[in-house]
């Protein structure tokens, strides 16, 4: 080969190779490192709308079981049953209709729906109309669903209204006879949220039932027509399990996808977030293509230079040869000797920049490189702190909430339901005057009288743990409430074989707050304890602090401890394990409260079978001070 095409296949080499390998890399980490942050993000979006619609649903059935449980179900009573019916339709505008069915699947009563918005009051105008078909169609699938005994039933469809159904059902016990209380629950608003969801400019999502047929999807028609995609690939073996999952698969619509599995909490949906692939990598792709671009021009440039240079020389430069070689094989550090100041010895010059300026980019690089990982690590870790400190936040944001619907639900409990339930009070004892002992309905009086100061006792615990605010704070000694709540509980303990360990520091820091308060908080500390504890055991109690900074209270027990799955929920209003519920679910809420409104902080820490340890801690006041 003559020395001049040797000459420029060389710089070609020298020019192309550094730019292909290095762009090549960038490119493959690049392509990495944006595949795995869509498949994040979808992994996120999936999670998150099904959550959302997991809450949705699963609230709805939750408020169907509150409704339920206070329904008392005579089917002599038609105007009974419909009253009843009618305040479970307005419990939400998702609600087309409702019905109750007994146990063989017959219905009792009437239904009650909308046919015609305009003639109905305006509480009754956020609700979709029923034809006649319709009815059909949902007292038909109410009452498959019923003898199945299903909380959901199948989906199926309004062609009219172009909209998703289900029905919702829940079961209630009435004078020992069960029945199945049936709501049909519009997905239209679950729909549009779908039709709205966007992941880039292509991506979409859908929703689908055990058997893999289209609930929700961006295309209506597609979800109207129930189309079965249990064959895409994001699908297999993951329908009706609680697996999640991130993986390529075809579509035969829209072709190679990138998407996100999650199934909806609380029922046998899942749902799929998906991006086209082509789309999602669309940035790599680019950059490979100017990367590609850059690489011909450079190759180009490469190839001109050389053969204009390859044109003067007259003479075998082998020493230029060899460097060209040394250099091509990664030896950077190598130089030539320049022999004179004509064209060959400028060229020596400039290779032996050239080989230098390697160098040089390749520490830089290096240190970039270096640079960049730390920044990463960096990175990392303030993502990871942030993400601690909103999952906190959130924690108790969605707590705060919860104690707040408490408040509502208790003062609108005992405004509506006390007046009444005087009325109902006063009947009956005044009806046991008249029917004295041994008289055939004295005891049916008695019990009557029972239930009602039952739950008179219940309205005014709601009213109390609604109650909120600074009244009546001042100093208080804490050592001298724990003693005076210890002694009050002190013939419970003993009875059930309860051995108390007390730890209280001397001089123990006093703090503002109502002291009544802060009795109650230890005294349902204490019912706690001891409730866990049927058996008997050992609490240990012990109290600390310093004046000006914090006063901690720790009370451990050795009781049967908290699954992990109920410790964040057992601050909830009404929330219990109990199966005899007496309406004192609202103790440990009615403790967070109190602890909140005294500006002070609880925690839990519980191993099932090794018991359970509350610890709380409250602003400590410093001493007083006087003049002289």
């Amino acid at each position: 080969m003559r020395l001049r095409y040797k000459l420029i296949l060389s710089m070609l080499f020298v020019a192309a190779a550094p730019i292909a390998i290095a762009g090549y890399q960038a490119l493959e980490q690049s392509r990495t490192a944006v595949e795995e942050r869509i498949r994040e993000l979808l992994a996120k979006t999936s999670h998150a709308e099904a959550e959302i619609i997991g809450r949705r649903i699963n609230g709805q059935l939750k408020s169907l079981r509150l409704v339920a449980g206070a329904m008392n179900v005579d089917p002599e009573s038609l105007s009974g049953l419909s009253e009843n019916l009618t305040r479970v339709y307005l419990l939400s505008d998702s609600f087309n209709a409702a019905a109750l069915f007994d146990e063989r699947g017959g219905q009792i009563g009437p239904a009650i729906f909308v046919d015609d918005r305009g003639s109905f009051s305006a509480e009754y105008r956020g609700h979709e109309e029923l034809d006649g078909a319709e009815l059909q169609a949902f007292l038909a699938t109410a009452r498959a669903s019923s003898l199945k005994g299903a909380r959901l039933s199948e989906v199926y469809v309004s062609r009219r209204k172009r909209v998703p159904l289900i029905v919702l059902g829940v079961t209630l016990a009435s004078e020992g006879k069960r029945y199945t209380l049936a709501v049909e629950f519009s997905l239209a608003r679950l729909q549009k949220r779908i039709e709205s969801l966007r992941v880039g400019k292509k991506g979409f999502a859908f929703m689908v039932d055990a058997t893999g047929r289209l609930m929700l999807h961006r295309d209506r028609a597609a979800a109207i027509s129930r189309a079965d995609v249990s064959g895409l690939g994001i699908l297999a073996g993951r329908l009706g399990t609680s697996n999640t999952a991130v993986s390529n698969y075809e579509d035969p619509l829209h072709g190679k996808m990138l998407g996100a599995f999650a199934p909806v909490p609380g029922t046998s949906f899942s749902i799929v977030v998906a991006q086209p692939l082509n789309e999602a990598l669309e940035p790599v792709n680019q950059l490979g293509r100017r990367l590609v671009s850059w690489l011909l021009l450079g190759l180009a440039l490469a190839g001109l230079i050389g053969l204009i240079v390859a044109g003067h020389i007259t003479r075998p430069v082998y020493e230029l040869v060899r460097g060209a070689n040394a250099i091509a094989s990664g030896e950077l550090t190598h130089e030539i000797e320049v022999r004179g100041k004509d064209e060959i010895g400028v060229l020596g010059q400039t290779f032996n920049h050239m080989g230098a300026e390697l160098r040089k980019n390749q520490t830089r690089i290096a240190q970039q490189t270096e640079e960049i990982k730390r920044w990463n690590i960096e990175l990392q870790d303030r993502v990871e702190e942030r993400t601690r400190e909103l999952q906190k936040t959130q924690e108790q944001l969605v707590q705060a909430q919860k104690m707040a619907a408490m408040g509502e639900l208790g003062a609108g409990v005992a405004h509506e339901v006390n007046n009444p339930l005087m009325g109902v009070l006063g009947c009956a004892q005044l009806l046991l005057t008249r029917h004295p002992q041994g008289d055939g309905d004295h005891q049916m009086l008695t019990d009557i009288e029972h239930e009602a100061q039952r739950i008179r006792v219940i309205i005014s615990r709601l009213l109390e743990s609604s109650q909120s605010g600074a009244a009546g704070m001042r100093r208080v000694s804490l050592k001298g409430v724990i003693e005076n709540s210890l002694a009050k509980n002190k013939d419970d303990l003993a009875r059930r074989g309860i051995r108390v360990e007390l730890k209280i520091q001397d001089r123990l820091p006093q703090i503002m707050g109502d002291p009544e308060n802060i009795a109650k908080v230890m005294s349902e500390l204490f019912v706690n304890a001891y409730n866990a504890m049927p058996q008997g055991g050992r609490i240990s109690l012990s109290a600390s602090g310093r004046e000006g900074h914090l006063v901690k209270i720790q009370v451990a027990d050795t009781g049967v401890g908290i699954e992990p799955e109920n410790i964040e929920r057992i601050f909830e209003p009404f929330f219990t394990t109990k199966q005899d519920w007496d309406g004192k679910g609202l103790g440990l809420s009615t403790v967070y409260r109190i602890i909140g409104e005294h500006q002070g902080k609880i925690d839990v820490r519980s191993e099932p079978g090794r018991g359970s340890v509350f610890s709380i801690s409250f602003p400590a006041l410093r001493h007083s001070a006087h003049l002289k």
